[in-house]
Formats: C-alpha cells, structure tokens, sequence
C-alpha cells in the first residue's frame, strides 16, 4: 500500500535532490550568542519626564512648553519654505554662485518650457483666428470700455439702484 509522507519528511527529500543536483544547500544561520542578563530596561515616560525636570511642571507650564516648541519649529519651516520661494526671482548668475553650479546646467529646461508655452500659445492664436468665429470679450475688453466711460480708478461704481433704473428704462 501507498504510505503517506509526513511534511518533515517531504521537506528532507526536497533538500536532498538540490543539493544532489548542485543547487546550494540552505544557507547555514549564525547562532546568537547566549547572554543569560537581559537587556537594560528603557526608561520610561516618567522617567524621561523626571530627568528632564518637565515632571515637576504645571499642567499649563506644559502646554505652553509645548507649544513654544511647535512655534519654534514652525517659524524655521516658514524660513525655509520662504528662502527657498525667493530663490526662484534670483537671476541666474546668483543662483550659480550660491549653488556652486553654472547656469547653463540649470536653465536650459526652463528656456525650453517658455519656449513650449510660446510655440502653444502662438499655436492656438493661429488656430482661433483661422477659424473666424467671434471670441467672447474677455475681462481686460469689459474693464477697458468700462474704464472709458467712468472714472479710471473706479472699475465698477454702479450699484444695484442705478442698474435697476436702467433695465427699468429699457
């Protein structure tokens, strides 16, 4: 009769074949050495709190110190974040200086790009224009007329009486 196998016994036999076809044998785990202490015990959040003398706070001293931490940490963020927004408006030559690398590395993907958009813009004007259809007025028309009629500091001094008189005048 057919005898099962155990899943041991399985695995052995399967061991046996590749290294019998030249595969490599498992590879042999280092043993750890035995250290009969335990590791140090971490210290705890009290004990954290003892040693840097936060323990002995107030609830409110605390909090408050807490939140000196998240504004401080803040406040260099918004540094940051700011340097790195006014390094966009620096010409290229400041830029090179302060990055140690020349111009021509960094600027030539940009110029592409502008000249892209260039190409795009002047693409769909051709486009627009061959296709005589009337454009709608844009905000720049409206406030140009506008402007002609009224005082120029003033965009839109009508209120809501005076355009109801004039529908009503209609």
């Amino acid at each position: 009769m057919f005898k099962e196998k155990k899943p041991h016994q399985v695995m052995e036999e399967k061991q046996k074949s590749k290294t019998a076809e030249g595969g490599a044998a498992p590879a042999a785990k280092k043993k750890k050495t035995y250290t009969p202490f335990p590791p140090a015990q971490q210290p705890s959040k009290i004990d954290l709190q003892l040693e840097s003398g936060e323990y002995f706070l107030s609830e409110r001293e605390r909090k408050a110190k807490k939140m000196a931490e998240k504004a401080k940490k803040s406040a260099e963020k918004t540094e940051e974040k700011r340097v790195k927004r006014e390094m966009e408006f620096l010409p290229p030559s400041v830029l090179a200086a302060a990055q140690g690398t020349s111009s021509s590395e960094s600027k030539p993907a940009k110029k592409d790009g502008n000249d892209n958009e260039k190409a795009d813009v002047n693409r769909l004007v051709s486009k627009f224009a061959k296709s005589g259809k009337k454009r709608k007025p844009t905000f720049e028309d409206n406030t140009a007329s506008f402007q002609s009629d009224s005082d120029p500091g003033v965009l839109f001094s009508s209120t809501k009486k005076e355009k109801k008189s004039k529908k009503a005048k209609k």
